[in-house]
């Protein structure tokens, strides 16, 4: 009986600091873009891939919202096909773009093993669902091949293939390694991702 009034008032604890920890990321987001609709759409964003896993933790929320702020560029949604965002075409255009996309997946990749990882050894006999996220795969591919081809998109075409990296992770870590309520600490790879983006909204 004593075990479980303790593991209820951690619980209640990890809920309290996350609503304070998403109320923080937006305030100071709202203060550095001055915008309360941008502000509600990255919240939104975030809120999607936690919705799709009918997981509605405030954890689960802060954990998607701060893995938004920390890795998505900003959102610039003007698009002029006749620039060149790039200052030069050919070889060096290809060039640029993939050095755009390999940066983020040097983390994607390692991030997403390190959940594969986690997830088989707290629960190896769970079976993990792939195959839903093939259709992720492909719109990722497509992201890349518009920036290459058409250059003026690349901040848009960036900004979905991040989000559609963050929506893979988010799934997979909501529904294969946080089961329902957390213990703070269980957060703490998502509060660096907290420090990152406070960083990135204050400085950068």
């Amino acid at each position: 009986m004593a075990e479980e009034k303790k593991t209820g008032k951690i619980n209640i604890a990890s809920q309290v600091i996350s609503v304070v920890l998403i109320a923080l990321l937006f305030v100071l987001f709202y203060k550095d873009n001055g915008s309360l609709m941008r502000s509600a759409f990255y919240l939104g964003i975030a809120c999607v891939p936690v919705f799709l896993t009918l997981k509605f933790y405030p954890e689960s929320i802060f954990r998607s919202f701060a893995f938004c702020l920390a890795v998505l560029p900003s959102l610039n949604l003007s698009v002029d096909l006749g620039g060149n965002p790039f200052d030069f075409i050919g070889f060096k255009a290809l060039f640029q773009v993939w050095i755009t996309y390999s940066y983020f997946f040097l983390i994607f990749a390692p991030a997403m093993a390190l959940a594969v990882l986690v997830a088989n050894k707290k629960n190896p006999e769970k079976k993990k669902g792939y195959k839903k996220y093939i259709i992720h795969a492909v719109l990722i591919i497509l992201c890349v091949i518009v920036s290459a081809f058409v250059n003026p998109l690349i901040n848009q075409c960036e900004f979905a293939f991040k989000f559609l990296c963050i929506a893979i992770i988010t799934d997979y870590v909501e529904r294969y390694i946080y089961d329902g309520f957390t213990p703070v600490l269980a957060n703490l790879p998502y509060f660096f991702l907290a420090l990152t983006a406070i960083f990135r909204i204050r400085w950068y």
